[in-house]
C-alpha cells in the first residue's frame, strides 16, 4: 500500500511541477527587476555619494531619478529669459547652475583637504573648484582647478574616456572626436599631416576668396544708401565659414560641397529641435516628420561625400594630380599610412570625418568671428589698434600667409586669444573614468563622469586677476604662458593634451584671414538693437541668443525707399497727394534740387533687370482697361498702410470687393511662404482618442452631442457663416481650438526678445495675434477661440457704444473658477449692487485718505535714501518697489487702525496672484480647480484665511457701527456706511451687500487698487528715465509747487506737467491692455447683428496706438498732447479708455491718479531717475501690462 500510494504521489507531481515552476522563475525575475532598479536608481548613487563625501568632496545630494537636471535646466531658463548688460562676466547666464555650486562650495572643500593637496599643487585658494553635481543618476565631479585639468585633459594613462553620444553621432557626426583607444590613435596619425601649417598654407587661397566675396556681397549693399547700416554678423560669419570649409574640404567639389554644408545646417537645426527626446530608446524609429528628414538628409549627405570621395581615390589611385584640400590629403595619408587594410580608414570613416569636419569647422570659426566683432564694437579704441596693424602690414592688398605670421604677437592675435577665453566656443568639456583614478587626493570610482567649466576657468579671477571679467587683451602680449595671474596653464579654449583640438590653427588662420579684410575695408559699432545674451546651444557652443547686430559704415541691409519717396523735404508739401503732373518733365526733374531720388526698381548696376517688362506690361493693361471701363472705390474698400515687417506682420494678397454678390475674395500666398512670413497655416486636426467595445453607442451618441455644438449648430459654423453675410471679416473657424494655438505661437515668438530701448511701439509684441489680425482683417473683425467666436472692435465711436451700454445687454463674461479664487467684486456685478461703492470714492471722501498716502511715500522715500551709496546713488527694481507701495496704501486706506492685518492679506493676495496666473492656462479644463494638486491646495488655504480675516475685520467694525461708536474713514467704513444707507433706502435687505460679498469687494480693493497703481507709477518712472528732458519739467513744476515740503491735496490737483505725463503713460502703456464684453441677448453693433453669447474685445492698445487717431506720432512720448485736455488730444474724443467708459469705468481711477501724483511727487522732489544698464524693455501682459524683467532704475540724489 505504502508503494502505491508513493506511486500514485509521483506520478501525480509532474502535473503541478510546471505552474509552481514558472511562478518561481516570475517570482525570480521580478526581484532581480526590483533589485536593478533599486540599484540603479537608489542603491548605487547613495553608495557613489557616500564614497565621495567620506573624502570630503562637497556638493549636491543626489535627488531621485533626475539628479540636477531639473533645477540646471530651471536655472538655465531663468537665466536665459533676459539679455545681460553689455560686460563680459558671462559665467552666471550661461552655465548658472555649475556657477553658483562652485561658488558654493569653494571653502567647504578647500577646508577639509587640508595642506597636503597645497603643498603637492603649489597652490593657495583655488583648490575649491571641485565639487560633486548629478546627471540623472551618474555623479559628475566639476573640476574647475586648472592644475587637474591639465592632468586630465592630457591623460597620460588612457584612463580618462570622452562620453559616447553614438545616436546624436549617428544623425551629425562621429569622426575623431568621438573616438578612444586606438582607433582613435590611428585616426588622429592619418588626420595630423592634413593640418600642418605648411598644408594650410596652400588653402589660404580658398579662404581668401571667401572672404573676397564676403566683403563684396557687404559692399554691393552700399548702393543707395548713405551712412552705417545694420548688419547680422552672426548669420554672415556661419555663411562664410561655411563657404570656407566647402572650399578647403572639397575644392574643386566646392558647389557639392556647399550642398553639403546646407544638409548639415539643416540636419544641426533639426537635431538640436528634438535634442531632449533623441536620447529615448527607440524615438528616432518613430515616423515623426522631423525623423523622416533627418534620415533622408542624412542619406543625402552620404550620398554626395560617397560620390566625391569615390572620385577622388579613383584619381589617387591613377597617379593624377592630387588636390591640396583636405580630403585629398586625408586620402593620400590614409594610403601612405602603411596600415594594414583593415586598419585603415573605411569609406564609413572618411565619410564621418568630412561631416565632423563641417560641424566643428564652421561653428568654431563662426563663433569666434562673432564675438571678435561684437567684442571690437564695444571697446573700440582696440578695433583702431588692431586696423592700424593690418593695415601698416597689408596696406590694402589681400593678406598673405607671411604676414599673418608676422601678426603672432600683435594686436589682432592678442584680440582673439582674449575673445576666446572670455568666450570659449567650448564651455564645458566632458570625460569619464574607465577604472578607479585619484584627483587632487580624491579617488573616483569607474564610471564618474567628470565636467570641465571651460567659462568658469576663463573667468576665474583668483587665475587671471581681479580684472579677468574685462576685455584687456593685452594680457597675452607675451605670450599665452604669461597671461594669468599664477604662472599657470589656464586657457582651453581648443582643449589640453594628446586630444587638443586638431583643427585649432586652420580656426585661428581663417579668423585672422576674415578679420584682417573686415577691418582693411569697415569700421563697426554695434547697433542700438543689438541684444547681448551669450546662449549655449545643446550646453556646448555659445552663440549669440538674438544675434549679433553691429552698425557698418558703409554697409546697407536695408534701404527705406518708402521713407524717401514720402520725404516732404525732397518732393514738397504735398509729397503724400497723388499728383503726377509732378513727373512732366521726367524723372529727373521731380524731386527738390533736381536730386534724383525715385528708386522703385532700385538704382546702380543691380537696378531691377525687368523694370521695362513691368512698366510696358503694366501700360498694356492699363490701356485696355480705360478703353472699356470707368470704376470707382466701393464703400467698404479699406486701405491697410502695410509696412512689410519679417517680426510681426503678415504678408497677403487682398483684392476686395470684386463681385457683385457681396462678396470678399482673399488671393492667399502658399503655405508655406505664409508660415515663413508669419501668418500660421491651417492646422491640422488634433487626433482623437475614441473608446470602443461596449461604450461604443454611447460614446457615438456623445460625439455626435458634442459635433453638433462645435460645428453644426449656430454656434460655431452657421453663426460663421451669418457674420460672413453682413461682411464682418476675420479669421475662419478651426476646428476645436479655433486660433488658441495661433494666438500662443504668436506670443510665444513675440516675447522671445525684449524691445530696443525709447521704442513704444508695444502692440506688435503685447498682443501680436490681434495686431495682425486687425491689420489683415479691418478695425472691426473676428476670431475664434475654441468655439466661441470674439469681435474685436478697435474703432472707439462702436467701444464707447459697447462700454455705455444704453440697452444693458453687454455683461462682463464670467470666469467662475478664477472669480472664486481671486474676487467676485464690482466688476462681476449687474444691477443694482455696484451701485453702492459709489460714495465711498467721492474725490472729497479720498480727500481725507490723502494722509495714508504721504505716510507711505515717505516711508519708501527714507528707505531709499538710506541705501543711497557713496556716489549718491542707488540702482533697484522698482517694479516691486511699486508693488509694496500701493499694497501699503490700500492697507492703510482700507483698513485704518487694522493696517497689520491690511498687509498680511496684501501678502496673502499677491501669492495668491502669483499661483493663479502659474496655472492659468490650466483652468480652461473643465473642474481643474478641483483637481487635488499642491497649487490647488494651497489657493483654497489662502482664499480661506483671506476670507477668515477680513470676516473678523468687518464684524468687528459693523459692531462698533451698531453701538454708533466712531469708526475711521477708510474704505471699509464706507463702504459698509454706504451699504447701510442703500437698504435702508430700499426697505429690501436683498438689495444690500451680503457679507460675503464686502469680503470679495475689500479683495477687489487689493488686487485691482494695487496693480493699476504699481504699473502705471513703474512705466513712468521707466518713461522719465528714458526722456530725462520731462524728468526735468515735472520736477521743476512740483519744486515751483511744494518746495521739499509735503504736496497738499489743493495743489495737487494744479500740476499740469505731470497729469500730462501720467495721461501720455496710461495711452502707451494701459493697465488693462483689454477690455471685454459679452452679448447676453442678440445685439446690433455699427450695423452688424451679434447672436448672444458672442465675446467682444475691446483691445484698448491698439486704440490708444492707433495713427488715424492720435497722428503718426502715435508711438512717440509726447505728454504735451495732453495739454488742452483729454478731450483735445486725440481727433477723436473718446479714443482715451484706459479706465474704461460709461457708467462701468473703473471706480478707483481717482483714487489711483491720486496716489500716482503723490507718490511721483515726492519722488521726484529727492531723486534723478536714470536707466539703469541692467534694464530691458519687455512689457508683457500678465494680468495686466508688466516690465516681465523688471524695471532696473538707477536714484540719484537731487
Amino acid at each position: 500500500m505504502q508503494a502505491m500510494v508513493v506511486g500514485v504521489s509521483l506520478i501525480g507531481m509532474p502535473s503541478l511541477a510546471p505552474s509552481g515552476f514558472l511562478c518561481g522563475v516570475a517570482g525570480m525575475l521580478v526581484l532581480g527587476a526590483v533589485y536593478w532598479a533599486a540599484e540603479r536608481y537608489w542603491l548605487g548613487p547613495r553608495r557613489v555619494a557616500g564614497k565621495l563625501l567620506a573624502q570630503g568632496l562637497c556638493g549636491t545630494a543626489y535627488r531621485f531619478p533626475f539628479g540636477d537636471l531639473p533645477e540646471n535646466a530651471r536655472r538655465s531658463e531663468v537665466a536665459l529669459a533676459r539679455p545681460m548688460p553689455l560686460c563680459h562676466d558671462i559665467a552666471p547666464r550661461v552655465v548658472p547652475f555649475l556657477h553658483d555650486i562652485v561658488e558654493k562650495h569653494v571653502n567647504q572643500f578647500m577646508m577639509f583637504i587640508g595642506l597636503s593637496y597645497l603643498r603637492a599643487y603649489n597652490t593657495e585658494l583655488n583648490v575649491g573648484n571641485v565639487c560633486i553635481t548629478w546627471f540623472r543618476t551618474m555623479p559628475r565631479v566639476v573640476v574647475a582647478e586648472p592644475e587637474l585639468v591639465r592632468d586630465i585633459l592630457s591623460d597620460k594613462f588612457g584612463h580618462f574616456k570622452k562620453f559616447s553620444a553614438e545616436r546624436v553621432g549617428k544623425l551629425l557626426a562621429l569622426g575623431l572626436a568621438s573616438y578612444d583607444g586606438e582607433k582613435w590613435e590611428t585616426h588622429r596619425r592619418i588626420l595630423n599631416p592634413a593640418f600642418h601649417l605648411e598644408k594650410l598654407k596652400r588653402m589660404l587661397p580658398a579662404f581668401s576668396t571667401c572672404c573676397s566675396e564676403m566683403i563684396g556681397r557687404w559692399d554691393s549693399k552700399l548702393a543707395g544708401c548713405d551712412g552705417p547700416c545694420e548688419l547680422d554678423i552672426w548669420q554672415e560669419f556661419r555663411n562664410l565659414t561655411g563657404d570656407v570649409i566647402s572650399r578647403a574640404a572639397f575644392g574643386s567639389s566646392f558647389m557639392e560641397g556647399r550642398r553639403i554644408f546646407q544638409l548639415q545646417d539643416e540636419q544641426i537645426e533639426r537635431v538640436m529641435k528634438d535634442i531632449q527626446y533623441i536620447q529615448m530608446p527607440g524615438y528616432l524609429y518613430l515616423p515623426t516628420e522631423n525623423n523622416r528628414r533627418m534620415k533622408e538628409n542624412n542619406r543625402e549627405i552620404k550620398e554626395l561625400l560617397r560620390g566625391i570621395i569615390e572620385k577622388r581615390n579613383r584619381t589617387i589611385e591613377n597617379s593624377e594630380f592630387i588636390s591640396d584640400d583636405v580630403l585629398g590629403l586625408m586620402l593620400k595619408a590614409n594610403m601612405d599610412s602603411g596600415e594594414p587594410s583593415n586598419l585603415r580608414m573605411s569609406m564609413e570613416d572618411v565619410m564621418e570625418e568630412c561631416k565632423l569636419f563641417y560641424m566643428a569647422g564652421m561653428d568654431t570659426t563662426a563663433v569666434l568671428l562673432t564675438w571678435t566683432l561684437v567684442a571690437l564694437s564695444m571697446h573700440p579704441e582696440w578695433q583702431d589698434r588692431a586696423r592700424e596693424e593690418v593695415l601698416s602690414v597689408f596696406g590694402r592688398n589681400k593678406p598673405n600667409f607671411d604676414g599673418l605670421g608676422r601678426l603672432k604677437t600683435a594686436s589682432i592675435t592678442m584680440i582673439l586669444h582674449e575673445v576666446l577665453r572670455l568666450y570659449p566656443p567650448s564651455i564645458t568639456m566632458h570625460r569619464r573614468t574607465s577604472k578607479d583614478m585619484q584627483i587632487g587626493g580624491i579617488t573616483l570610482p569607474a564610471g564618474i563622469g567628470i565636467e570641465v567649466p571651460i567659462v568658469l576657468i576663463h573667468h576665474n579671477t583668483y587665475v587671471w586677476g581681479e580684472d579677468a571679467h574685462e576685455f584687456k587683451p593685452e594680457r597675452f602680449a607675451d605670450g599665452i604662458s604669461k597671461a594669468t595671474k599664477v604662472d599657470q596653464a589656464a586657457f582651453f579654449p581648443f582643449g589640453w593634451g594628446p586630444r587638443i583640438c586638431i583643427g585649432q590653427n586652420f580656426a585661428l588662420l581663417e579668423a585672422k584671414m576674415a578679420l584682417c579684410s573686415i577691418l582693411q575695408n569697415f569700421e563697426f559699432r554695434l547697433s542700438p538693437s543689438y541684444i547681448h545674451a551669450p546662449q549655449p546651444v545643446v550646453a556646448v557652443t555659445l552663440h549669440p541668443q538674438y544675434g549679433a547686430i553691429t552698425l557698418s559704415a558703409g554697409i546697407g541691409i536695408e534701404v527705406s525707399i518708402i521713407q524717401i519717396h514720402h520725404n516732404t523735404y525732397v518732393w514738397g508739401e504735398n509729397v503724400h497727394e497723388f499728383k503726377p503732373e509732378r513727373l512732366a518733365d521726367g524723372i529727373s526733374k521731380v524731386a527738390k534740387d533736381d536730386q534724383t531720388l525715385f528708386f522703385p526698381f532700385g538704382w546702380g548696376p543691380r537696378i531691377c533687370i525687368g523694370q521695362n517688362f513691368a512698366l510696358l506690361e503694366a501700360k498694356m493693361a492699363l490701356c485696355s482697361i480705360l478703353q472699356n471701363f470707368e470704376f470707382r472705390l466701393l464703400p467698404s474698400y479699406i486701405q491697410l498702410s502695410m509696412r512689410l515687417r519679417l517680426d510681426y506682420d503678415h504678408l497677403r494678397c487682398m483684392a476686395d470687393p470684386v463681385a457683385a454678390g457681396g462678396f470678399s475674395v482673399f488671393y492667399e500666398c502658399a503655405q508655406a511662404e505664409l508660415s515663413h512670413a508669419g501668418v500660421g497655416a491651417v492646422s491640422s486636426m488634433p487626433w482623437s482618442i475614441l473608446a470602443y467595445g461596449l461604450l461604443g453607442l454611447v460614446v457615438r451618441w456623445q460625439a455626435g452631442l458634442l459635433l453638433h455644438w462645435l460645428w453644426l449648430r449656430p454656434r460655431p459654423r452657421r453663426l460663421e457663416l451669418a457674420l460672413r453675410a453682413q461682411g464682418l471679416r476675420g479669421t475662419s473657424y478651426r476646428f476645436l481650438v479655433g486660433y488658441l494655438r495661433e494666438h500662443r505661437r504668436l506670443k510665444r515668438e513675440a516675447c522671445a526678445r525684449p524691445l530696443p530701448l525709447r521704442y513704444h511701439d508695444i502692440a506688435p509684441r503685447v498682443v501680436p495675434f490681434f495686431y495682425n489680425t486687425v491689420r489683415a482683417h479691418g478695425k472691426t473683425c473676428v476670431s475664434w477661440f475654441g468655439p466661441t467666436p470674439r469681435v474685436t472692435i478697435v474703432d472707439p465711436d462702436l467701444a464707447k457704444d459697447v462700454m455705455s451700454n444704453k440697452s444693458g445687454h453687454f455683461e462682463k463674461p464670467k470666469f467662475e473658477g478664477l472669480t472664486k479664487l481671486l474676487n467676485d467684486g464690482l466688476p462681476n456685478h449687474e444691477g443694482e449692487k455696484w451701485k453702492i461703492l459709489n460714495p465711498a470714492f467721492h474725490l472729497e471722501k479720498l480727500k481725507r485718505m490723502l494722509p495714508a498716502f504721504s505716510a507711505c511715500c515717505e516711508e519708501l522715500v527714507s528707505r531709499w535714501m538710506e541705501h543711497l551709496g557713496s556716489d549718491d546713488s542707488y540702482e533697484l527694481d522698482v517694479w516691486p518697489e511699486m508693488q509694496s507701495l500701493t499694497g501699503d496704501v490700500i492697507s492703510r486706506t482700507a483698513f485704518g487702525s487694522n493696517y497689520l492685518e491690511g498687509r498680511r492679506i496684501f501678502q496673502l493676495i499677491e501669492e495668491q496672484v502669483e499661483r493663479i496666473i502659474k496655472s492659468i492656462k490650466k483652468t480652461i479644463i473643465p473642474g481643474y480647480m478641483f483637481f487635488p494638486t499642491k497649487n490647488n491646495r494651497r489657493m483654497h488655504q489662502i482664499k480661506k484665511e483671506i476670507d477668515s480675516i477680513l470676516r473678523g475685520l468687518i464684524d468687528k467694525r459693523m459692531q462698533a457701527m451698531e453701538k454708533d461708536e466712531t469708526t475711521k474713514e477708510d474704505l471699509l467704513g464706507m463702504l459698509l456706511e454706504s451699504n447701510m444707507r442703500h437698504t435702508a433706502e430700499n426697505g429690501q435687505p436683498s438689495q444690500g451687500l451680503t457679507i460675503e460679498e464686502v469680503i470679495e469687494e475689500c479683495k477687489l480693493f487689493y488686487f485691482a487698487g494695487m496693480e493699476t497703481t504699481s504699473v502705471l507709477l513703474t512705466w513712468t518712472m521707466l518713461l522719465l528715465s528714458m526722456h530725462p528732458e520731462w524728468q526735468d519739467r515735472a520736477r521743476e513744476e512740483i519744486l515751483g509747487l511744494f518746495g521739499k515740503n509735503r504736496p497738499e491735496y489743493e495743489c495737487l490737483s494744479r500740476l499740469k506737467i505731470v497729469m500730462m505725463i501720467l495721461y501720455e503713460v496710461l495711452r502707451l502703456y494701459p493697465p488693462a491692455v483689454t477690455l471685454i464684453r459679452q452679448t447676453y441677448k442678440q445685439m446690433e453693433i455699427g450695423g452688424i447683428t451679434y447672436p448672444a453669447g458672442v465675446i467682444i474685445e475691446l483691445p484698448v492698445l491698439l486704440i490708444h496706438h492707433d495713427s488715424d487717431i492720435w497722428g503718426s506720432d502715435v508711438h512717440e512720448f509726447k505728454p504735451e498732447r495732453f495739454a488742452e485736455g483729454i478731450s483735445k488730444a486725440s481727433k477723436d474724443t473718446g479714443a482715451f479708455l484706459p479706465f474704461g467708459w460709461g457708467p462701468r469705468i473703473c471706480l478707483g481711477q481717482n483714487f489711483a491718479l491720486l496716489e500716482a501724483k503723490m507718490a511721483l511727487c515726492m519722488i521726484l522732489q529727492s531723486f534723478k531717475l536714470e536707466l539703469a544698464p541692467a534694464y530691458t524693455h519687455a512689457p508683457e501682459e500678465i494680468a495686466t501690462l508688466r516690465p516681465v524683467h523688471g524695471a532696473q532704475i538707477k536714484l540719484r540724489a537731487v
